[in-house]
């Protein structure tokens, strides 16, 4: 749901990009979709435009969606909402607690 809304402009994350190490930038909705990292902040925003690009076609296409459930755990941002595929501080960024909490998501 987090993508769609994002996809379609209704959900903007309060974490746009976070910094590894080296300097370089992760998506921390997409923190491996480029393995050297990105090496400006237009650069990184370019890739998430295309990638919004694709997925709003997808959804305006497609004749079947089938959805699969993962993982139940997850980390959020304790202000907005969030969720990230990884905890933050994995890829990039640094972990704050009291910013980030751990999410075990139910059927319900």
């Amino acid at each position: 749901m987090q993508l769609f809304e994002r996809a379609y402009g209704q959900f903007r994350p309060q974490d746009e990009f976070c910094k590894r190490a080296d300097d370089r930038l992760v998506d921390p909705f997409r923190p491996q979709i480029e393995p050297d990292g990105f090496a400006t902040v237009e650069e990184l925003r370019a890739s998430r435009s295309a990638h919004f690009a694709a997925v709003r076609a997808m959804f305006e296409t497609l004749d079947v969606l089938v959805f699969t459930f993962g993982l139940t755990e997850s980390w959020r941002n304790r202000a907005d909402g969030a969720i990230f595929p990884l905890a933050p501080g994995v890829a990039g960024g640094e972990f704050h607690g009291d910013r980030y909490e751990f999410v075990n998501f139910s059927a319900a």
